[in-house]
């Protein structure tokens, strides 16, 4: 399925860019929700990914900072955005596998998960309401 999403976004981008002259991730105006196709079907591909695999915390850990200095680094380098669309999917796979595999750490600290439960004034009505 990986690769089905691969080719898509190159077909759509080749064809965009020929029609258009820009990257397809800078579609917005004329393309609309028919650019996000490939990026839906490739996070469909890793949520199936990440609902199979049940990594060990160290790898876990491993994955989850070499997919954030990937796609930060890509971020911070001004990249072509294809290149931070392509690593923004296994950042989110990495975190997820990382809730996944039962790693703690200080973000899981019970005021740190109430604030961020709670954390406007719409939320904190709705569950007192």
């Amino acid at each position: 399925m990986l690769g089905l999403v691969v080719a898509l976004f190159v077909a759509l981008d080749a064809g965009y860019r020929a029609t258009a002259g820009v990257v397809l991730p800078r579609a917005e105006d004329s393309m609309g929700i028919l650019r996000i196709i490939p990026e839906f079907l490739g996070g469909m591909a890793l949520y199936w990914l990440g609902l199979r695999w049940n990594p060990a915390p160290r790898l876990a850990i491993l994955l989850a900072i070499a997919t954030s200095v990937l796609f930060f680094g890509l971020m911070q380098a001004g990249v072509d955005d294809r290149l931070i669309v392509a690593a923004a999917g296994p950042f989110l796979l990495g975190l997820a596998l990382l809730a996944k595999s039962g790693v703690r750490s200080w973000l899981d600290h019970p005021r740190l998960l109430f604030g961020a439960r709670h954390r406007s004034p719409f939320i904190w009505c709705m569950s007192r309401c």
